[in-house]
């Protein structure tokens, strides 16, 4: 995630991925398909990580300012997928 954060969906390639987790490319190939499958888990990672957090305080939060106040909230908590979403395109990672 640090790597698409940083550099968009560019800066993702198997190999970069692997050096990162300390991996043989090789063995990406195993869980993913290729770099598109990659990319685009990469990105609905992030949105789901956003709707889960937001739904969950918009189901319990009688306070619209709270509600309002949650993107924030997340934003803090989980800076890398917060870059992914607000710095590039949906398109750039899911086609």
């Amino acid at each position: 995630m640090r790597l698409a954060a940083g550099g968009g969906a560019q800066a993702v390639s198997m190999v970069a991925v692997a050096r990162a987790v300390g991996a043989p490319s090789g063995s990406l190939y195993h869980r993913f398909s290729g770099r598109p499958e990659l990319l685009a888990r990469v990105w609905l990672a992030a949105l789901a990580s956003f709707e889960e957090a937001w739904w969950k305080v918009a189901a319990s939060a009688p306070d619209p300012g709270v509600v309002a106040a949650a993107p924030v909230r997340w934003a803090r908590k989980e800076p890398d997928l917060a870059r992914v979403l607000a710095a590039h395109r949906r398109v750039d990672f899911v086609g």
